[in-house]
């Protein structure tokens, strides 16, 4: 989530170690990283298989997520769906086998509940599954098997349809239908707690879905109904539940939670996020309240999960501020010294800029902020390049040294070009004319790389820090997300990133990202 507050004024004044330790850091006698960071390769196609994880650990207690065969190879979002039930506190076990995945109380079948992954059996073993008092959640239903179809309720669609369905609309509870209390915790009269987006404004087309139309005389509640771009309602249903007497449920959901959850957090919503930041817009965070609601009650006695808010707190708030213009750094300590007075901490992204070019000036006076003991030292890139999604990887050698200039030296300049008659506004070292798109004015970076980003910026912040740091988050400039970020930090020695709008993930939860995500 990118935070910028103004504050206007502060009610504490400078600590006496804030002056003592105000100082303009010399860049000039550095030179590092002195260690090279081996660059990971472009990434080969493969599919984690689950069999050579070790996320098959855990007790019988736990949720068991089911990925029979090669539904991993052929859908590998069953990695991202189950990283997010992680963070929602749910504890998981992931298996192949059915037979393990039966002895669990409630198994979410991934995809698994197609003709060509069923064995000859396996409609038999669910549907006494269900009848048995537990709880099957299937994602990507199709099967045309009568038992199936039985023990959900309902009649799957074939193929899955991307023409109309524009979100998913959570239906209010019904007393007559106890298991459809699930979605009590939801407020219903706020449209973007009630409804998971699935329209894909950039491509003109929805996120791919199934429907289902529920038998008569099944007892099959819709949890959740497709609307259309109309907003009429689609005449087949997107999360159905069946229950038993015995405390049993099937539940159906029409859209591929996991390859949805990956694309979300790889940045590859094509448009689907309601709003881009500073809104109350949870995504994909509602299926898995669902879910994890759907679990811890599977049981008499219920089933614990962890509550995903550190300290058992309602909810966490992330305070970050941007350092990466003058009026950012002429604010820096005024906004440090408010959220001390207040007994915050927050989080401090800082840009370690090195050359004097055509964005605004730099300045690295990071101890004003630090003195105060009450910010984290994040870095906030180099160059704080526009164009930094293009950038090539790099070498995983490039250092800054403040004894040459640019030669042999990780030199990042951002140039002011005149598109219109190919030349620059403002000189560029070595560079004869623009390389841009279309424009009349832009701003565009020169010899930059994402492991010069990532690698110089975070030694130049620890070397100047005066508390000794470790730089352990990161966030690019203007939020840009090259591919290979995820694996470059990584590499780089960083732990967390902060690289993207808090709604532009369609999250609200924390997330794990993958190779070229």
């Amino acid at each position: 989530m990118k935070l910028l507050t103004l504050i206007t004024a502060a009610s504490c004044l400078i600590s006496p170690l804030a002056n003592a330790a105000v100082s303009i850091p010399d860049i000039t006698t550095l030179k590092g990283p002195l260690t090279n960071t081996p660059v990971p390769s472009s990434g080969d196609g493969t599919v984690t298989d689950p069999s050579n994880t070790t996320f098959g650990t855990g007790t019988a207690s736990r949720l068991a997520l089911y990925v029979p065969g090669n539904v991993y190879s052929d859908y590998p979002g069953w990695l991202p769906l189950y990283k997010a039930l992680v963070f929602q506190g749910i504890p998981v076990t992931v298996t192949k086998n059915i037979k393990v995945a039966k002895n669990h109380p409630t198994v979410i079948a991934y995809q698994a509940l197609q003709s060509k992954y069923m064995g000859t059996t396996d409609s038999s073993t669910w549907s006494k599954y269900v009848s048995g008092g537990h709880t099957l959640i299937a994602i990507g239903m199709t099967s045309s098997d009568t038992l199936i179809a039985s023990t959900f309720g309902v009649t799957p669609d074939t193929n899955t349809n991307t023409n109309a369905r524009q979100a998913i609309a959570l239906n209010a509870p019904m007393a007559s239908v106890p298991a459809s209390s699930v979605n009590s915790q939801f407020d219903l009269t706020n449209t973007n707690d009630a409804q998971i987006p699935l329209w894909r404004q950039d491509l003109g087309t929805g996120f791919p879905t199934i429907g289902y139309t529920v038998s008569a005389g099944s007892g099959t509640f819709a949890l959740g109904s497709y609307l259309t771009n109309t907003g009429a309602n689609d005449t087949k249903q997107a999360i159905t539940i069946k229950s038993t007497s015995n405390g049993g449920h099937a539940i159906a959901i029409g859209f591929d939670v996991g390859a949805y959850v990956g694309e979300s957090t790889g940045g590859r919503t094509n448009g689907i996020p309601r709003s881009y930041d500073a809104q109350y817009d949870p995504g994909y965070d509602n299926i898995f309240r669902m879910i994890k609601t759907l679990y811890s009650t599977s049981t008499p006695t219920g089933l614990v999960t962890s509550w995903p808010v550190p300290g058992n707190k309602g909810v966490h708030f992330s305070w970050t501020y941007d350092i990466d213009a003058q009026d950012s750094y002429e604010l820096a300590l005024v906004v440090a010294q408010d959220l001390q007075s207040r007994g915050i901490k927050g989080t401090i992204n800082w840009q370690a800029k090195l050359v004097k070019d055509a964005y605004d000036v730099a300045s690295l006076n990071i101890s004003l902020v630090e003195a105060l003991g009450n910010m984290e030292l994040s870095s906030h890139s180099v160059s704080h390049s526009p164009n930094l999604a293009s950038f090539p990887i790099g070498t995983g050698k490039e250092i800054w040294d403040g004894t040459k200039y640019q030669e042999d030296n990780y030199f990042p300049f951002i140039g002011q070009c005149i598109n219109t008659n190919g030349t620059w506004a403002t000189s560029v070292p070595g560079a004869s004319s623009c390389d841009t798109p279309n424009a009349n004015l832009y701003f565009y970076t020169l010899g930059g790389s994402i492991f010069g980003e990532t690698r110089v910026s975070k030694y130049i912040l620890e070397s100047i820090s005066i508390v000794n740091a470790t730089v352990r988050s990161f966030r690019t400039g203007h939020l840009l997300y090259p591919d290979a970020l995820p694996q470059v930090l990584a590499a780089a020695g960083y732990k967390y990133s902060s690289s993207s709008a808090a709604n532009d993930r369609n999250s609200h939860m924390p997330y794990q990202t993958f190779y070229n995500q």
